[in-house]
């Protein structure tokens, strides 16, 4: 038994540290005007990219109660405790 974090993508922990620490992110979603995707699958060249092209900020929302809630209880049916860091 152990305690894990889980955490959304606004902490930007890299890939290392995630590892080593077994980390879990919960990736925000990001929303323009004519495009959505999740923060962790677009590169930050195309995003800030997009924002200058577009004129436009796009809104981003957290992360739904069932992903939320999936990564909860994969962590508890591993037998380990959760510390949560959320943005909000």
């Amino acid at each position: 038994m152990g305690v894990r974090i889980i955490s959304d993508t606004t902490s930007y922990i890299d890939q290392a540290q995630q590892t080593e620490l077994n980390i879990r992110l919960i990736p925000l979603r990001v929303t323009f005007p004519d495009e959505s995707f999740r923060e962790d699958q677009v590169a930050y060249d195309y995003f800030y990219g997009k924002i200058i092209r577009d004129n436009v900020i796009p809104t981003s929302s957290q992360p739904s109660t069932w992903e939320l809630q999936s990564a909860f209880r994969e962590v508890i049916a591993a037998g380990d405790d959760i510390v949560a860091i959320f943005l909000s």
